[in-house]
């Protein structure tokens, strides 16, 4: 018997039909946190990305290769990544220096850790006026087939490098090869400079745009067609402009009339350019199944940062370039289509279960406990069968430049500079990481973000004040809305003699800031709602939550206030010396902290107080403490391990009863170490630093594998088999 159903055609064609017919719309990443710093110039199908950045402490140029949200610098000498193949291969070249009048530049080739020098097919002639012996590696295939263009005082060319040999090919100037070996770029043809293709045994000439006029080519793609830029016009309204030549033809993209070229299509025949705007500024484009959008319009509403130009496009749809803010500082991006290609994979495994039923019925298998649990439970009855694992994304590209603080459950994430970074900047700045994109808070109001609500309300620090002749403060500072202030003192300094500072350590969704102050005077907490100061029975605050319950210390004992009264948490040892400290809360009221323990030898330990008792968790030796709890009773915090130094730090996952190194729970990540955990939301994601080659750390944060959004999709898909089974029952199945 076989049942015929007819919902699969119809929600594939549906699927189909409104994927190809919607208006692409792209979600933006920035590579790079640190304004005109870097930017990117290739990317392959897997996502990898190669392009320049320059060290904002030295000012020196450098290549990075940006895989799966990690930007690593590549090894010197190389200074600039110009093309990445499919399977990793980077091309690029070393800096440009003169030494004693000789000026020479190198080609590099980057794989699997190691750097290679790409030989010059030329030299120079030392009579030369002066000297110079340059080469640039500008294209790379999967077989590792290099093309660059190479030149000396008196011979310059395109050249092939492949299996150790130099093949100085016949064209001018070279621009990308493809996997079948053929190199696009351009040459002369009698008195024209031409587009060229060079397919292995000859060079076809492409010809212009009109007879006659210059044309150039930057990409080509694995079936031959190859984009770039042309002459066009006469008089006022002659430009250059966006082609591509397909099926032996050369056609014009797009009706633009101020100079614009086509830099990049993929094998789908997407292309990406710039167009020149009237102030000289660039504007993107992607052309499309016969259609050019402007990709500015294709971000959503009023995104903060605007698009400048558009280097490449991989088979994915993924696009690079250049965003920038109404400031003018400027940074390298990643656009990817929305929603993701991973995320409708997920959905399409489901629809491929629905396939499966439409085949001859025969006794049929039970599902699989995982899939039964996502149509029970949801994809975390799923997770919890499973060891928790964790993907690394770094929220900031630069080392040693800022510091993540809290997370709330949408997945904003805030923070600030670090102290060397603010340092060398002469200023402090918070940020707030949003969707992939990392926002620097007003600058004259925040210098750190220590919280944020389930709303968006921020608290932290605001900048370094005069408040008189070689004086200095900090105050608390709040954001909200776009809109940032300073937040009223409670217990204001003496002004003759200022010193001390305030925080604000907390926020709740309904905006009631937890504000410490620390003045010579003693420290003293207090809140802040509605234009009321609520003094705490309390020396210091960590942590408020939505009913507006405050863990924090006192006397050296951990305390929760709660609708007026104090609640002593309690201790984990009788000794006189015993103390215990507050870190974080949860709705629920469950504290986290550390707390003095052990026999003869004491040391610092993680504590959870929950039903009314203190209770130490884990099983760690050496001191360790909890730092944050999320609503699932996940905690995370640090330790030290025997023979740490008082800088080494390690952090660590205490869930379901089981406490786990966060280090041993990363997916995909070897070498990376993490350093601290600052907060966990709901969703089980942890922000904190992640470090490698010892004290190289970055911004990091870590996402349960598989993440929430795709296990959502493969759900959505397996909830359709659910309802094609109930369907198939009342048909008799």
């Amino acid at each position: 018997m076989v049942f015929r159903f007819h919902a699969l055609p119809a929600l594939l064609m549906l699927a189909l039909a409104g994927a190809a017919a919607a208006t692409p719309q792209y979600r933006l990443t920035l590579l790079d946190p640190a304004p005109n710093a870097s930017s990117a110039n290739a990317i392959n199908s897997r996502g990898e990305i190669a392009g320049d950045w320059r060290d904002p402490l030295t000012g020196v140029q450098r290549a990075f290769a940006w895989r799966s949200g990690q930007m690593s610098v590549l090894p010197e000498p190389m200074a600039t990544a110009r093309a990445i193949s499919g399977q990793g291969h980077i091309a690029g070249a070393t800096n440009t220096v003169t030494v004693e009048g000789f000026t020479f530049r190198n080609a590099t080739l980057y794989y699997q850790g190691e750097l290679r020098t790409v030989p010059n097919p030329f030299s120079a002639d030392p009579q030369g006026a002066p000297p110079f012996e340059v080469n640039t590696a500008v294209g790379v295939n999967s077989a590792g087939t290099v093309v660059g263009n190479a030149g000396a005082n008196r011979r310059t060319s395109a050249y092939l490098f492949a299996n150790q040999a130099l093949t100085v090919l016949p064209m001018m100037w070279s621009s990308a090869i493809n996997e079948q070996g053929q190199v696009a770029g351009r040459t002369f043809f009698g008195n024209s400079e031409h587009a060229a293709l060079y397919d292995g045994a000859r060079v076809i000439d492409l010809g212009a745009l009109e007879q006659g006029r210059f044309s150039n080519a930057s990409d080509l793609n694995d079936h031959g067609w190859v984009v770039g830029s042309s002459t066009y016009g006469t008089g006022p309204g002659q430009h250059t402009h966006s082609f591509v030549y397909r099926n032996g033809q050369m056609q014009a993209i797009g009706d633009w009339l101020t100079d614009n070229q086509a830099n990049a299509v993929n094998n789908d025949g997407a292309v990406v350019g710039t167009v020149q705007g009237p102030s000289g500024q660039g504007s993107p484009y992607l052309y499309q199944g016969g259609l050019v959008y402007d990709l500015n319009t294709l971000l959503g509403p009023d995104p903060a940062l605007r698009l400048v130009s558009a280097a490449d496009i991989n088979d994915a749809g993924q696009i690079i370039g250049q965003a920038c803010d109404t400031a003018g500082a400027c940074f390298a991006a990643l656009l990817t289509p929305v929603p993701e290609p991973a995320a409708w994979g997920m959905l399409a495994a489901g629809l491929g279960v629905l396939a499966w039923l439409r085949r001859p019925r025969r006794p049929r298998p039970r599902l699989s406990r995982c899939a039964a649990a996502i149509l029970l439970g949801g994809a975390g009855a799923c997770a919890m069968a499973s060891p928790a694992r964790y993907s690394l994304t770094l929220l900031d590209g630069v080392a040693r430049a800022s510091v993540p603080r809290a997370i709330n459950n949408a997945g904003v994430v805030v923070g600030g500079m670090s102290s060397d970074y603010g340092q060398m900047l002469g200023e402090g700045r918070a940020f707030m990481w949003k969707a992939g994109q990392m926002t620097w808070l007003p600058e004259l109001d925040m210098s750190m973000a220590l919280a944020v609500s389930e709303r968006g309300h921020v608290a932290g620090i605001g900048q370094l004040t005069s408040v008189g002749p070689g004086w200095f403060e900090l105050h608390a500072a709040s954001y909200y809305e776009g809109k940032a202030g300073a937040v009223p003192e409670a217990f204001p300094g003496d002004p003759a003699r200022p010193s001390g500072y305030t925080a604000a350590q907390g926020v709740n969704s309904s905006g009631t800031l937890l504000v410490n102050s620390h003045r010579p005077g003693g420290d003293h907490a207090y809140t802040y709602a509605g234009g009321v100061i609520t003094v705490l029975p309390m020396d210091t605050a960590a942590a408020i939550n939505d009913a507006g319950q405050v863990a924090g210390a006192s006397g050296g004992r951990a305390v929760l206030y709660d609708r007026g009264r104090v609640i002593d948490l309690g201790l984990l040892s009788s000794a006189p010396s015993a103390v215990a400290v507050a870190r974080g809360m949860n709705e629920a009221g469950a504290v986290v902290g550390g707390a003095t323990y052990g026999g003869g030898a004491l040391h610092q330990h993680s504590f959870l107080y929950e039903g009314g008792r203190m209770r130490a968790i884990g099983s760690l030796e050496g001191d360790n403490a909890a730092v944050a709890v999320n609503n699932r009773g996940d905690v995370v915090g640090y330790f030290s391990k025997a023979g740490d130094g008082p800088a080494d730090r390690h952090s660590y996952l205490y869930s379901g009863g089981v406490q786990s190194d966060l280090d041993a729970l990363l997916a995909d990540a070897p070498g990376w170490h993490i350093a601290s955990a600052a907060d966990i939301n709901d969703g089980g994601q942890i922000v904190g630093l992640a470090c490698r080659n010892g004290d190289l750390c970055y911004s990091a944060l870590l996402s349960p594998v598989p993440e929430p959004a795709s296990w959502g999709m493969l759900a959505a898909g397996m909830g359709a088999v659910a309802l094609a089974r109930g369907r198939l029952r009342q048909r008799g199945g």
